[in-house]
């Protein structure tokens, strides 16, 4: 019963990824407006 441990790390994980390219998307789409 180990594998409910590794999906739940695997979901913070992805979801800590996801957020950091969407803040980098966020990042150069302003970036791109400004100049």
């Amino acid at each position: 019963m180990r594998t409910p441990m590794l999906t739940m790390r695997g979901l913070i994980l992805l979801g800590t990824l996801m957020i950091f390219i969407i803040m980098l998307i966020k990042e150069i789409r302003q970036s791109r407006k400004y100049s």
